[in-house]
């Protein structure tokens, strides 16, 4: 998880809240599932080992409490081959018998780690995810005021995919997903997608938008 400095502090929570919502909804265990955390800026830090937290909600609760750093650059493929070489290891906690998964978040496109996730992807186990960049709306003009339900959204976009717009609710100092609808866009357009009855997201005032 990148922690440098040019990340804006509601960034670095949302990333925290996502990884952590993540994590609790996993099954957890010594003998299941097993997370850990690497964060990087200008180097690459184990700093929750595989073995440390044996539940969803203890690695879910450490995740949120990641400290920010004081690096200037975002050296993702440093990450990488810092996850490969030192993190996945007995000494860490990893299992030779478990599949071994990296799922980092990705500001567009950076050669060196896509090098990097080759070079990882040679050797089974091992798979990567890159999340893409994600925002969340936190001015008030975006700030839902009502309690209601999501029934259409309209926005613009630049070429083909899948995007997911999701509502966050403030839990505290943090923020918690209370849903998304995944929706396929083609090209160049304005779209205006109509949310089925039963995907319309209830929302209460306060909560935010992001995609």
């Amino acid at each position: 998880m990148e922690r440098t400095e040019t990340s804006s502090h509601e960034n670095y929570v949302f990333l925290k809240s996502f990884f952590s919502n993540i994590a609790l909804q996993l099954d957890v265990s010594s003998s299941t599932i097993r997370i850990g955390v690497v964060t990087y800026d200008t180097d690459a830090y184990t700093t929750i080992a595989l073995d440390t937290y044996m539940t969803p909600t203890d690695i879910s609760y450490q995740i949120l409490k990641l400290p920010e750093g004081t690096g200037k650059r975002n050296m993702i493929d440093k990450a990488l081959v810092h996850t490969k070489n030192n993190f996945f290891t007995a000494v860490n906690g990893d299992r030779a018998s478990a599949a071994n998964y990296y799922v980092f978040a990705i500001d567009g496109v950076r050669s060196g780690a896509s090098i990097q996730a080759e070079y990882i992807m040679k050797g089974w186990p091992s798979t990567v995810f890159a999340i893409d960049t994600m925002y969340l709306m936190t001015d008030f003009v975006y700030t839902i005021t009502s309690c209601s339900r999501i029934t259409s959204w309209e926005f613009s976009h630049w070429k083909s995919g899948y995007i997911d717009f999701m509502v966050w609710r403030p839990s505290g100092s943090n923020y918690k997903l209370v849903a998304y609808n995944t929706i396929y866009v083609s090209g160049k357009n304005t779209t205006t997608y109509t949310v089925v009855e039963y995907e319309r997201i209830a929302v209460l005032q306060g909560d935010l938008i992001g995609w």
